[in-house]
C-alpha cells in the first residue's frame, strides 16, 4: 500500500482476518484455510510495521509463524509451505533489526537462510527460490553490517551478488531479475564505500546504475525504474562526496533530485514518493553545506522537513515520519551551527531531541530510538558547549552516555553503539577539561581510549575509527600537559 491510506487498510485487513480464523477455525487441519489464515495475518503486520507499531507488528507477525509451523503439520511434503515459514521469519527479523535487537535479528535470519539454502540446492532451477536466496543473503549483511562486521557482510553481499549475475546471465529479458542484479551491485558497493573503497565502491554503483538506465530507457514511463535510477544517482553522489568531488557530487544529487521531484509531482497522493523527494532535497543540502553554501543547504534542508511535516500530519500516529522529522531537524541544526547561528542550532537540535524522546518513550524496546535518544543529547550538548554553557553540556552528555551504557550492556557486540560510547565519553572529557577538571576529564578521556582501541583493533581497516583514535589520544595528552 505504498502511499495509500494505511488505518483503512488496516481495518480492513482486520476484517479478512476475522474471517480467515472463522474458516480456519472450523476446519483446523486444513492447510490451505490456514494459509489463508497466515496470508491474513501478514497482512496486517505489514501495515502496522509501515506505520512504525513494530511491538504490534511483531506480534502478529509471530502468530503468522505459528500459523504457518501449522501449515506445515497439515501438509508437510508440499515445499513451498517450508518458502513460505522461511518468509514469516523473515518478517520477525526484519522487525527485530528495526527494533536494535540485533543477536536475535542475526540468529532468526540464519533460520530462513538454512531454510532456502535448502530449497536452492533440492531445485536449482528454481528461480524464484534463488532470488529468496539472495535476497536473505542481502538482508543478513545488513546484520553483520550493523555489528561492525564488514567482511562477514561483504561477503554475504558478493554471495547474493554472484546468485543474481547467474540468474541474471539465464534471463536477460528479465526486468525483475535484471533489477535484482542492479540491487546486489549496490549491497556490495555499500560495504566498500564504507570499508573506504571508493574506486571500487563507484564501480559497483555505476554496474548498477548501467543496468537501470537500460531498464529506463526501454520503458521510460516505468515509474519503478525511475525511481532506481534516481536512487542509483544517490549512491553514486554519496561516494563522490567521500572522494571530495562535491561540486561533481551536487550535480549528480541534482540529478536525483529532478528525477524525485518529477515522480512526487506525478503522484502527489504516493507519501514514498513524497519521502523520497524530501530525501533528495537533504542530499543536494549536504553538498551545497560542503561546498560552504549555507544558505542554499538550509533553503534544501527546509524544502525537504517541509514535506516530511506535512507527511507527519496526515498521518499522526505514523512514528516513521515522525522521526524523518527529527533526522531533517538535525540536519538544518548543523548548517545553523556552521553557520554560527548557535540559538537557531540549539532550537532544531532540541526540536529533533523532543521528538526522538517521544518516540522511544512509547517503545522502550526500540533500541534504535534509544541511540537517537543519546545521539541528539550529544548534539545538544555541543552546541551548549561551544556556548560555553558546559555545566548544562555535561548534563546533555551524561544523559545520553547513560543510554549508551545500558545499550552496550544488552548488545556488547554492537559496534556502533561501542563507538558511540566512546565518543560521548571523548564529549564529557572536552567539557570538564574546559572546566579546568583535569583528572576527572583524564579518566573519561581513557574511558573512551580503552573502547576505541578496541574498535580499531576489531576493523583496522574503518578510516573513521582510527582516525577518532588519534585524535582523542591527542587530545588525551593535551589534558595531561595542561
Amino acid at each position: 500500500i505504498p502511499g495509500g491510506d494505511l488505518e483503512s487498510a488496516l481495518k480492513a485487513y482486520r476484517e479478512s482476518l476475522a474471517i480467515s480464523e472463522r474458516l480456519a477455525n472450523a476446519d483446523p487441519h486444513n492447510a490451505r484455510l490456514l494459509r489463508g489464515l497466515a496470508t491474513a495475518q501478514e497482512k496486517i503486520g505489514y501495515v502496522l510495521r509501515a506505520q512504525g507499531h513494530l511491538a504490534e507488528a511483531i506480534q502478529i507477525y509471530r502468530q503468522d509463524l505459528a500459523t504457518m509451523q501449522r501449515v506445515i503439520k497439515a501438509d508437510p511434503n508440499n515445499p513451498n509451505w517450508r518458502r513460505d515459514l522461511s518468509i514469516s521469519q523473515e518478517k520477525i527479523a526484519g522487525v527485530l533489526f528495526e527494533q536494535g535487537k540485533l543477536p536475535d535479528a542475526l540468529q532468526t535470519y540464519r533460520e530462513c537462510v538454512a531454510i532456502m539454502e535448502s530449497l536452492a540446492r533440492s531445485d536449482p532451477d528454481n528461480i524464484e527460490w534463488q532470488r529468496d536466496l539472495a535476497t536473505l543473503k542481502s538482508e543478513i549483511a545488513d546484520m553483520f553490517e550493523a555489528q561492525g562486521h564488514l567482511a562477514d557482510a561483504l561477503q554475504a553481499l558478493r554471495d547474493s551478488a554472484a546468485i543474481m549475475e547467474r540468474i541474471a546471465k539465464a534471463q536477460p529479458d528479465n526486468t525483475g531479475v535484471q533489477r535484482g542484479l542492479a540491487l546486489a551491485d549496490n549491497g556490495v558497493a555499500d560495504i566498500l564505500l564504507k570499508q573506504g573503497h571508493f574506486a571500487d565502491a563507484l564501480t559497483f554503483y555505476r554496474n548498477a546504475l548501467a543496468v537501470v538506465d537500460r531498464l529506463a530507457k526501454a520503458d521510460p514511463g516505468n515509474a519503478t525504474w525511475q525511481a532506481d535510477l534516481r536512487f542509483s544517482f544517490s549512491k553514486i553522489g554519496a561516494v563522490l562526496m567521500e572522494q571530495g568531488k562535491t561540486a561533481e557530487a551536487l550535480q549528480t544529487y541534482r540529478d536525483s533530485l529532478a528525477i524525485a521531484a518529477r515522480l512526487a509531482k506525478a503522484d502527489p497522493a504516493n507519501a514514498g514518493l513524497q519521502r523520497d523527494l524530501s530525501t533528495a532535497y537533504q542530499n543536494v543540502g549536504d553538498a551545497l553545506l560542503a561546498l560552504g553554501k549555507i544558505a542554499e543547504a538550509l533553503q534544501s534542508y527546509r524544502d525537504g522537513h517541509a514535506i516530511r511535516v506535512s507527511l507527519a500530519a496526515a498521518d499522526q500516529s505514523n512514528s516513521s515520519r515522525q522521526h524523518d522529522i527529527a533526522i531533517s531537524d538535525n540536519r538544518i541544526a548543523a548548517a545553523l551551527q556552521t553557520q554560527g547561528d548557535l540559538p537557531g542550532a540549539l532550537k532544531a537540535y532540541r526540536d529533533g531531541l523532543a521528538i526522538i524522546s517521544r518516540l522511544a518513550q512509547t517503545d522502550p524496546t526500540n533500541a534504535s530510538w534509544q541511540a537517537d535518544v543519546a545521539f541528539f543529547h550529544n548534539r545538544v550538548g555541543s552546541v551548549l558547549a561551544a556556548q560555553k554553557d558546559f555545566t548544562e553540556a555535561l548534563q546533555n552528555f551524561r544523559a545520553g552516555l547513560v543510554v549508551l551504557e545500558h545499550l552496550t550492556t544488552i548488545d556488547p557486540a554492537n559496534a556502533s553503539w561501542q563507538h558511540d560510547l566512546a565518543v560521548t565519553d571523548s564529549l564529557i572529557a572536552d567539557a570538564l577539561r574546559a572546566r579546568g577538571e583535569a583528572a576527572d576529564a583524564l579518566k573519561s578521556y581513557r574511558d573512551s581510549l580503552a573502547v576505541l582501541q578496541r574498535l580499531a583493533k576489531l576493523n583496522p581497516a574503518d578510516a573513521g575509527w582510527q582516525a577518532d583514535l588519534a585524535a582523542t589520544s591527542a587530545r588525551s595528552g593535551e589534558n595531561r600537559v595542561g
